[in-house]
C-alpha cells in the first residue's frame, strides 16, 4: 500500500467518524499525481453538505510530498462542466471514492456527462474556444502597456494558457494530464495554429519586453487566423463581430507551478 492509499483510507475513516453528516461525496482525480501513484485512487476534493465540512480541508506533507484536500462547490463544478473554468480533468477524470448520498452521486455523474457532451459538440466547444481567445486578446492589450519584465512575463504566461485552452477546445479535448504535460499534449493534437508549439517555446525563451510582446502578438494573431481557415473555418465577419461585441473579464486567476510556467516567477 502506498502513502497515497494510506492517506485516502485515513481520510475516508475520518469522514465516517467525524463528518458523516457534513461530507457525503469524496472524489479523487489523477491530474497532478506522481507517476508512482497513478494506479491508485487519490482523495482530492469533496462537496460540503454543511459549513462544518469546510474545516476538513487541509494540506498534508508526507515524506516531503504535499497532498491537498479541499472543498468544492457545486457552482464551481458547474462552471467547469460548461468550460467556463479551464479545469476540465478535475471533473472529467474524477472517481467517486466515498458516497452516502445517491442524490449527490447522481448530480456529479450528470455533470461529468454534461462536460463530455460539451466537448463532443463542435459548435459549443468552438464557441468556448473563441471566448478564450477573446480573454487572451484583452490580456495582450494590458500587457502591451507594461514596462516591468516580470509583469510582462506573467501576462505572456496567461496568454499562452488561454490560447492553449482555445486550441484544445477546438480539437474537442482538454489537457487531461494538466499543465505539466501541456506542450506534449498540444503537439499530439491534429489541428494547430501555425507554429503554435514553437511560438510558445519562443515566448518562454524571449529575454526582453519587446520580444515577448511581439511574439505574443504573433501567437494571438496566428490563433485568430486558425479559426477562420481550415477545419475550423468561421467567416471573418463572424469572428470580428464576436471579438468586437463580447466583453469578458477575468473572474479567477491561477498560478500554475510547472516547468512550462516557471518563468512567471
Amino acid at each position: 500500500m502506498t502513502e497515497n492509499e494510506r492517506l485516502t483510507e485515513w481520510i475516508i475513516g475520518k469522514i465516517r467518524s467525524e463528518y458523516s453528516q457534513d461530507i457525503k461525496l469524496l472524489l479523487g482525480d489523477d491530474v497532478y499525481k506522481l507517476d508512482i501513484d497513478r494506479p491508485y485512487r487519490a482523495a482530492g476534493y469533496y462537496f460540503p453538505a454543511s459549513e462544518n465540512a469546510n474545516k476538513f480541508g487541509m494540506t498534508f506533507i508526507i515524506a516531503g510530498i504535499g497532498y491537498d484536500l479541499f472543498p468544492m462547490s457545486w457552482e464551481r463544478m458547474e462552471n467547469i462542466a460548461d468550460l467556463n473554468e479551464d479545469n476540465a480533468p478535475v471533473l472529467l477524470d474524477a472517481r467517486i471514492l466515498y458516497s452516502t448520498s445517491d442524490e449527490d452521486r447522481a448530480r456529479f455523474l450528470a455533470l461529468q456527462r454534461r462536460l463530455r457532451d460539451h466537448l463532443n459538440n463542435p459548435q459549443y466547444s468552438r464557441q468556448k474556444a473563441l471566448e478564450k481567445v477573446s480573454v487572451a486578446m484583452e490580456l495582450y492589450q494590458t500587457m502591451a502597456f507594461e514596462d516591468t519584465l516580470y509583469k510582462v512575463r506573467k501576462g505572456a504566461g496567461y496568454i499562452v494558457i488561454y490560447l492553449s485552452h482555445a486550441v484544445a477546445y477546438s480539437n474537442q479535448t482538454c489537457f487531461r494530464r494538466g499543465h505539466n504535460e501541456q506542450i506534449s499534449d498540444l503537439a499530439k493534437m491534429p489541428h494547430l495554429p501555425a507554429d503554435f508549439v514553437t511560438s510558445i517555446g519562443a515566448v518562454i525563451a524571449a529575454p526582453s519586453i519587446p520580444e515577448i510582446t511581439n511574439l505574443c502578438h504573433q501567437l494571438t494573431k496566428n490563433t485568430r487566423q486558425f479559426f477562420s481557415t481550415g477545419n475550423w473555418r468561421l467567416s471573418a465577419k463572424l469572428i470580428w463581430a464576436f471579438f468586437e461585441n463580447r466583453t469578458l473579464h477575468l473572474k479567477r486567476r491561477q498560478t500554475f507551478i510547472c516547468p512550462l510556467f516557471r518563468f512567471l516567477s
